[in-house]
């Protein structure tokens, strides 16, 4: 971990993957935005030093990505300073069914649920895209519930879309399982066929990568035509 990546990570008592979204080089010479958008774990456990702390960022919004069984076990707290909050659930199947299949499928099943994701998960990622491309919603949060795969994917597409170089993404993306280790150490340690799916490899969002290039004629057409990102828009708001 390098120490602009450490400079990123917003150490909260109740979550373990909380994350600036700012400093990132793009192709065109910019930078992406401190303090406009940040990357996320579940929000259920914050406490109240945590609270204090999100409201000193402004925190307007939240993009919530569980499914509605989540939110309601386990329901994010919120710093006053949130105005909205917008449901989007991304739903890869049961727990039950999750933890059946990767025991028997391991790095394939995350792979799989990657690549899917793109395919069927495009009018959630297209209300993402419109929500964080309104700048009167800012700062916003988005988060799921370990902050790696439904997360995971909209980072990636998120810098994709302000033109961060890939090497730089999967950077990004791959710093989740060093935050996470400690949230599932005891329920991979009771059972290590569990372990690829809690965690993230490069080879999980490589699979994404690899279904926007062979079914939408690559990352940026699938931004603009399958989801009607605006990137000019995204860059005039996420970089400087």
């Amino acid at each position: 971990m390098n120490k602009q990546q450490q400079q990123r990570i917003i150490n909260l008592q109740g979550t373990y993957n909380f994350r600036e979204m700012g400093g990132y080089e793009t192709q065109d010479g910019k930078k992406t935005k401190w303090s406009t958008i940040y990357r996320a774990d579940e929000l259920s456990r914050l406490s109240e030093e945590d609270l204090e702390i999100l409201r000193s960022f402004n925190i307007k919004t939240i993009i919530d990505f569980r499914a509605f069984e989540e939110t309601e076990k386990v329901p994010d707290r919120k710093p006053t300073t949130v105005q909205k909050v917008f449901n989007i659930p991304i739903v890869f199947g049961s727990m039950e069914f999750l933890i059946k299949n990767i025991e028997k499928t391991g790095e394939k099943l995350m792979m799989q649920i990657n690549s899917s994701a793109i395919e069927e998960a495009q009018n959630q990622f297209k209300e993402f895209f419109k929500i964080i491309s309104d700048s009167s919603n800012l700062p916003i949060v988005f988060h799921c519930a370990g902050g790696k795969d439904r997360t995971g994917i909209a980072s990636a597409l998120f810098l994709s879309s302000l033109g961060v170089d890939r090497e730089i993404i999967y950077k990004d993306y791959l710093l989740t399982a060093e935050l996470i280790q400690k949230k599932y150490f005891s329920l991979m340690e009771k059972n290590p066929k569990l372990a690829p799916g809690f965690t993230v490899k490069r080879e999980y969002l490589g699979s994404a990568f690899d279904t926007m290039e062979s079914k939408y004629g690559g990352v940026e057409s699938y931004l603009t035509k399958q989801l009607g990102v605006d990137l000019q828009l995204m860059k005039s708001i996420y970089t400087e």
